[in-house]
């Protein structure tokens, strides 16, 4: 009897391990990256700013792959855009 309760307790921890955790609430982020192109004579340094929603497991390195590459067409004035999308990595 003693072997069966043992192993009904061990079977309701299981349970309580299986059970998933609560959704993070993620933060959305304010990133600012300085463009400036040399090989353009027209480029002049200027901030550009995107507003990113925060992933899990999310690193710099990931943040910063997922925005998009500069518009040529905006590269001489400041310019403020945001990040859609990000791919997320799980």
């Amino acid at each position: 009897m003693a072997d069966t309760t043992q192993q009904m307790a061990a079977a309701e921890e299981k349970k309580e391990d299986a059970v998933p955790q609560q959704a993070k609430a993620h933060r959305m982020l304010q990133v600012s990256i300085l463009r400036y192109n040399p090989a353009d004579p027209d480029s002049v340094p200027h901030l550009q700013t995107y507003s990113v929603s925060e992933t899990d497991s999310m690193t710099l390195y990931i943040l910063l792959n997922g925005l998009p590459l500069p518009d040529k067409r905006s590269s001489g004035s400041l310019h403020s855009g945001s990040a859609s999308r990000l791919r997320t990595y799980r």
